[in-house]
């Protein structure tokens, strides 16, 4: 990989354990870092490898209709079969041991000998992964209609199906909706919720009355309730007496996004107070350091958290700042990036320039338009 000050650095972002999965006269294999087959191709589909040494493979087959389906197995990094392929669709193991496997309709959990632990009984549409080990939330049939549960690692009940849909959160805690359906056409269905939070032993924190909940990391809650929108502490109890149409959680600043009624955006405090007054049009949630795009007669900039101004309103598009400190933006019709002080680390010249999104820290999609690979190659970024 060619790096700024034009220095070479061999990184491989893409590999997992030392492999990748390609494709070759339509079959998947893996290579190694020289590009040297080490498993050969011969799957329909192939995912990368887990840290476990295990990765996910598919093949296409015939169903009992005649029509080609795909079954799902497990290999290891010679390529021989650990689970044989006889699923609709496998998950990649958790660290508990075990992966959500799908087949005939229903859903449950086996184990890395391919055999259920937890007996496929949840419907499979709605039966989800272990959230960080201890829980997992399935989709059990109650009478005609089907309800959301939380079960632990053995397949016990933690929270019973009495809820329409149940969100797992950190802190044994979990938001539960129960859902009233409105009206039913051919093509849409109208609905209408209401949230709470309880914890592990069903004791409500915060009562089912609310649209929209969001937990931040320090623990309070932001939401929003017959279109009033404020904070709650961990006990449930406002903030502060205002209202707004939106609140943001709170970040590691201790400031929240909040939009007034009148759709102005500003920066508020834990106790209503505003940091930045709800002069802007637009307010972009914060990115990498604390950092904000704002938009006001038609033109975006950036502010921090303090309200200090990063630069002026002179962009016609911005994105928010990345962890390796760069910002997109366009100006002049034109893209390039800005460093955390508002400077042009990139200058505006370019036709585009793709989003940071899922790309590794300190690393920026290759804006090089002469460069053979110009459409895959990262290029690193000199901080």
């Amino acid at each position: 990989i060619n790096t700024l000050d034009g220095s070479q650095k061999q990184e491989y972002p893409l590999f997992h354990e030392e492999m990748l999965a390609v494709k070759k006269d339509g079959k998947w294999g893996y290579i190694n870092k020289s590009g040297e087959w080490t498993i050969e191709p011969q799957f329909d589909e192939a995912c990368a490898f887990q840290k476990n040494g295990y990765a996910i493979v598919g093949i296409e087959t015939k169903n009992g209709k005649g029509s080609e389906t795909m079954i799902y197995g497990l290999i290891d990094k010679s390529g021989s079969y650990v689970i044989e392929p006889q699923f609709d669709l496998l998950y990649p193991f958790d660290d508990n041991g075990l992966a959500l496997a799908k087949d005939n309709g229903n859903a449950g959990y086996i184990d890395i000998s391919g055999n259920y632990v937890i007996e496929p009984v949840f419907r499979q549409s709605r039966t989800h992964r272990f959230f960080s080990s201890d829980y997992a939330t399935v989709s059990v049939q109650v009478g005609d209609d089907y309800k959301a549960a939380v079960i632990d690692s053995k397949g016990n009940y933690v929270i019973e199906p009495i809820y329409d849909e149940i969100f797992i959160l950190e802190n044994d805690l979990f938001e539960v909706q129960l859902t009233d359906v409105i009206y039913k056409s051919t093509d849409e269905i109208g609905m209408t919720w209401e949230r709470g939070i309880i914890d592990k032993d069903g004791n409500f924190i915060l009562p089912i009355e609310f649209f929209e909940i969001q937990c931040g990391d320090d623990g309070i809650y932001a939401v929003q309730c017959y279109g009033d929108a404020y904070h709650l502490d961990k006990d449930g109890k406002p903030l502060y007496n205002q209202r707004f149409s939106h609140v943001s959680v709170f970040n590691e600043y201790g400031v929240a996004e909040a939009r007034t009624k009148d759709d102005s955006y500003g920066l508020i405090d834990k106790s209503g107070n505003y940091i930045a007054e709800p002069v802007y049009d637009y307010l972009l949630n914060w990115g990498s350091f604390g950092t904000y795009v704002v938009k006001k007669d038609g033109k975006y900039g950036f502010i921090n958290y303090k309200n200090e101004k990063i630069t002026d309103f002179i962009f016609e598009d911005a994105q928010i700042f990345s962890e390796n400190g760069l910002a997109i933006v366009v100006k002049d019709g034109k893209y390039g990036c800005i460093n955390i002080n508002g400077e042009f680390a990139v200058q505006p010249i370019y036709l585009s320039i793709s989003s940071f999104t899922d790309v590794p820290k300190n690393y920026h999609l290759c804006v090089n338009a002469n460069c053979p690979w110009h459409d895959t190659c990262l290029r690193q970024i000199a901080m």
